[in-house]
This record gives C-alpha cells, structure tokens and sequence, in this order.
C-alpha cells in the first residue's frame, strides 16, 4: 500500500495489511507449529511459531530473523528509557515449511479426513498426521471484589412448575378479571 506524497515521492501507509486477493486463504502453519526457515539468509534454522500475521502473510518464528530494535528515549515517571533490545521480526509465510515429526525435515501438507470425521494435516511425504498444537493452559484467575461467584451464577432461580412465564400471565390476567368484576 502506497502512496504519492506532496513532492512527488512515493511513502508507505502504516498499519494496512494486503489486499483480500494477495492474502492466502488456508494456512497450514499455525502458532505453536514447529517449522525450518527454507528460503532466505536464514535457511535452515528451525522454531517454533510465536505469532501468525494473517493480513500480511507472514509468521514469527522464535530465534529466526532476530533484529534489534531501539528505543530513542524519553522522560518517564521514573527514569528516562533509552536503549536497545533484540526481538524476532516476521518473515513470509512462503519462506517456512512445517517439520514432519517422524523425521524432523521440512515436509509439504495436505488435509484428509480420518474415520470419525475429523479433518487433520498430514505430511506428503510421510504419509505421518500431524496434529495441531493445544493451546497453552489458562490460568485461573481469583474472584476480585466485582466478580461474580460461581455458587450463585449456577444456582438455579427458576421454578417450572411456579413460575411458568405462561401460567403467570394467565393468572395475572384472571386476577385483574375478577377484580374488575367486583
């Protein structure tokens, strides 16, 4: 995405991804996937998947294309922050390829459906079903002062047989009857 500037040059728009037509519709990588770069100054190195950047089809693969990133500086409350740091940069989603692990090499993936039903990769090569990787487990945070406990959101507050939305409002309506009656 670019754009003509005042002068005549051309700059970049931050913050827009791909058009819907450039974007690739089934990734076969996802985060957690173990994967080996296979183009690119880094071929050859193997991580795992930190982040999937689905809008610019790229990956982040953990300590592959390690890029330092600085910080100019700045009065915060404390102290003034200043300095440099090194963090993962993305690379193409076309760059990786998935580690097939019978062998732990680089393989192609299609999709099958097993007996049951369910979809699942496999390896080309192998003919190996490669799983998709669990999310990490959450951890259980403690009710706060706002939350509501769990006793009370599952006690149950309905009555079927008293309390029938239908039955009420045939009562209530037989009440007012013969009220007005009298």
């Amino acid at each position: 995405m670019y754009r003509l500037a005042q002068i005549g040059k051309v700059r970049r728009i931050k913050g827009k991804g791909l058009k819907p037509q450039q974007r690739i519709n089934t990734w076969k990588i996802v985060k957690g996937d173990q994967v080996q770069v296979i183009y690119g100054h880094k071929k050859g190195e193997k991580g795992k998947v930190l982040k999937v950047l689905r809008k610019k089809n790229r990956v982040v693969v953990e300590g592959v294309n390690v890029t330092r990133r600085h910080n100019r500086g700045g009065f915060t409350k404390e102290k003034q922050v200043e300095g440099y740091w090194y963090a993962e940069s993305p690379i193409h989603y076309s760059n990786v390829s998935l580690i097939d692990p019978t062998d732990e090499k680089p393989c192609r993936i299609s999709y099958k459906y097993t007996e049951e039903g369910k979809k699942v990769r496999v390896s080309r090569r192998t003919g190996t079903v490669i799983d998709k990787p669990l999310p990490p487990p959450s951890e259980k945070k403690e009710a706060g002062p706002k939350d509501t406990l769990s006793e009370v959101v599952l006690r149950r507050t309905f009555d079927e047989e008293t309390l029938n939305p239908l039955k009420m409002a045939c009562y209530e309506h037989r009440l007012r009857e013969f009220n007005t009656a009298d």
